[in-house]
């Protein structure tokens, strides 16, 4: 007969068979598992509303850091099981990113953003300038990729902007009422909107709108890319509509200091 208690009655860790192993990687799993859904409920609770791509980018990264240590620690596999999978965290969070967006900060009534729709550019008077290319700048021509060009259609005008800097859209004895600023954020839009007896109605900064609520009856929003703004009779004074990244459309009703008026119409 063998004596079974040479080893003092303690089975060797080859006695210990192939299931142990399995349990202790299956017990892994899930402790990373439920790790991973803390940090997620924890991101999107505490960072969601606020960046959605820092929220992407923490939970990219606790994924990473818990593979890390399973796949290398744990399965002792080859280094490049790991950066495989860091390569391919990483593509999902930017085309998670690029289908999501960044955080869009919260609005009110009388205060929001203008952001940028996808709508095709509608016809202009720019249209055959832009079809051969070539726009005016600086007393002379320039050569300009259409669809990067930027336009502004005030009423049945239209304004072509190719170049980084400032354009004044209108102005009414001498003072700036709508302009356009082109630079690293974008296409931007600026102006100050008055009625007949002078008092403000509302205020373009940059593509941030405010409205003011004494000299208003309401406002219309189909999306983030529009704003209809409408005077206590009920008669539409402001109709702006960011149509896409190169395009702005401005419509309403416009007052000098001295009552002088200006109408922009599509036609």
């Amino acid at each position: 007969m063998t004596d079974d208690t040479s080893n003092g009655g303690k089975k060797s860790d080859h006695d210990k068979g192939p299931n142990n192993n399995f349990d202790a990687r299956l017990y892994h799993l899930i402790f990373g598992v439920l790790l991973t859904l803390i940090a997620a409920g924890a991101e999107f609770k505490f960072l969601w509303s606020e960046a959605h791509g820092f929220s992407l980018l923490f939970l990219a990264a606790t994924l990473c850091a818990l593979a890390t240590y399973e796949i290398l620690a744990v399965y002792r596999l080859h280094v490049g099981w790991l950066l495989a999978f860091i390569f391919l965290t990483a593509l999902s969070t930017l085309y998670a990113y690029q289908i999501i967006g960044p955080a869009l900060p919260e609005e009110t009534e009388t205060h929001g953003w203008l952001m940028p729709a996808n709508a095709a550019r509608p016809p202009s008077a720019c249209d055959d300038m832009l079809s051969i290319g070539y726009v005016p700048r600086g007393g002379h021509m320039i050569y300009v990729k259409p669809a990067d060009t930027d336009l502004i259609l005030f009423g049945n005008l239209g304004v072509l902007h190719p170049t980084p800097g400032q354009v004044l859209v209108l102005s009414i004895e001498g003072a700036p009422i709508v302009g356009i600023v082109n630079g690293q954020q974008g296409l931007l839009v600026f102006a100050e909107i008055h009625n007949k007896a002078g008092l403000l109605v509302a205020r373009i900064q940059m593509n941030e709108f405010h409205l003011m609520q004494s000299q208003i009856s309401y406002t219309e929003r189909r999306d983030r890319s529009s704003l209809v703004v409408y005077d206590p009779k009920g008669d539409e004074v402001l109709n702006v509509q960011f149509l896409n990244p190169h395009t702005f459309q401005i419509l309403g009703k416009f007052y000098g200091a001295d009552g002088t008026e200006v109408i922009a119409t599509p036609k």
